[in-house]
């Protein structure tokens, strides 16, 4: 849909198709999609369950519709719909009044709109308003269209891709003595390193399989970091970086535990470390059984010190 409210195109999703509940269905422009080799799930890349081949103007907006006959593409018919404010002639392509800058983003630069999640629930915002519900991230910081980003990554997900199972993996402490702001649950140190200038800061914690079924593919997805970009909502706000981890062991009232590291998940190149809707996958060669635990570590570089925030999804495909 152009600024004019011109149909450029778009995909249709097949009757008979099952989303389970919190996954996705991903459409992708198939003459510039550049992200096919993002890890989806097992075996499969994050190509898309659906393509379209017109291009969508920076200035122009989405909608999902529950027809595929553009004669009914009406309000009635509209599930939901993003888009910027300059879009005329049709109210259908934006709710809210839309995103600004009102003239889009023409700008060739790698950067995505992703829709902030609730920290109450771990579930999409969506209050009917496009310019309060979605953040423009970017993997280099800069400004676009007059919007300056906030550093953070792509992360395509489609059908067979993992789903949040917050419920289903809820974390506990390594060290069930300590408070979870105490060594060994979370450990700070000072040595400088690349994208942590004041050192790092290290969350580790138990997460347990409690579906039915052998997990076979874990990740998180940070959904809220106070970083690089974000507007200022703490006072001496920190800029926290995530970074890669190797597997360590540490010694607590359990025993010796392994700690698994972490890999922030690629592409695009993430220079400047993770930040929001980056994703951390760890390592489960065999699976995590059900009943089974896996201890995890966290690596944040510290770029600025202060006051933070860190939370993120969990993501689990059994």
């Amino acid at each position: 849909m152009t600024a004019s409210g011109t149909l450029a195109g778009g995909f249709q999703i097949p009757n008979g198709t099952e989303i389970a509940p919190n996954g996705h269905f991903l459409g992708v422009n198939t003459n510039g999609f550049s992200l096919s080799s993002y890890p989806a799930g097992n075996g499969t890349i994050g190509s898309g369950n659906a393509g379209y081949v017109a291009d969508i103007p920076g200035d122009g907006g989405l909608a999902l519709f529950t027809t595929a006959n553009s004669a009914n593409f009406n309000a009635i018919n509209r599930v939901d719909s993003v888009g910027f404010s300059g879009i005329t002639g049709t109210s259908l392509y934006f709710e809210g009044g839309g995103m600004s800058p009102s003239n889009g983003l023409a700008t060739a630069s790698e950067h995505s709109l992703v829709r902030k999640i609730s920290l109450l629930n771990g579930q999409p915002i969506d209050s009917d308003s496009n310019s309060a519900d979605f953040q423009l991230i970017a993997p280099t910081v800069s400004t676009i269209g007059g919007r300056p980003t906030i550093l953070g990554a792509p992360g395509p997900e489609k059908l067979e891709s993992q789903v949040v199972r917050n419920n289903l993996m809820a974390p506990s402490l390594i060290e069930p003595n300590a408070a979870a702001a105490s060594d060994p649950n979370r450990v700070r140190v000072q040595t400088p390193v690349t994208n942590g200038t004041y050192g790092t800061l290290e969350v580790r914690r138990r997460y347990t399989n409690n579906t039915n079924s052998t997990v076979s593919r874990l990740r998180f997805r940070i959904v809220d970091i106070t970083t690089l970009g974000l507007p200022v909502e703490l006072p001496s706000q920190a800029d926290l970086r995530a970074l890669d981890s190797g597997d360590t062991s540490v010694t607590t009232s359990l025993g010796n535990l392994t700690l698994t590291g972490t890999t922030i998940e690629v592409p695009p190149a993430q220079p400047n470390g993770g930040g929001l809707n980056s994703t951390y996958v760890v390592n489960l060669p065999g699976g995590l059984a059900p009943g089974a635990s896996i201890n995890v570590r966290f690596v944040l570089g510290v770029q600025t010190k202060g006051n933070f925030r860190f939370f993120y999804n969990i993501e689990a495909l059994p």
